[in-house]
């Protein structure tokens, strides 16, 4: 957990809040993005070592920023959050390292970041 920083990337505000807080309490490092523009900013500005990222946002989707972010050089581990029927699919689409179909639990959650961040 030490140097761990997370960035979640969620335009549902009580989901990004949430996720925030529990990850916090985990002794993560958490930066929050409530649309696609904010979070390539903050990728790019942070560099955290994941990011939790919601694929239907406003502004730039999902698909949009993992482009943005390959393109400017942000090599960062993606877990895709996403209430669709095909998340595992969008995962592999942007070879992301993980996917969590929501709603998802924290005993989905906190093993998928941990692994990461080991």
């Amino acid at each position: 957990m030490d140097g761990c920083r997370i960035l979640v990337a969620d335009d549902d505000d009580s989901l990004r809040e949430t996720l925030v807080e529990i990850l916090r309490f985990e002794g993560y490092e958490v930066e929050a993005a409530r649309d696609g523009r904010q979070a390539v900013l903050s990728a790019t500005r942070s560099r955290p070592s994941v990011v939790l990222l919601d694929m239907r946002m406003p502004i730039l989707d999902g698909w949009q920023v993992a482009r943005q972010l390959a393109a400017l050089g942000v090599n960062v581990p993606i877990v895709v959050m996403s209430a669709q029927v095909d998340a595992e699919a969008a995962a592999r689409g942007l070879r992301a390292a993980g996917w969590l179909e929501k709603p998802f639990k924290l005993e989905e959650l906190l093993p998928t970041i941990g692994r990461l961040c080991a």
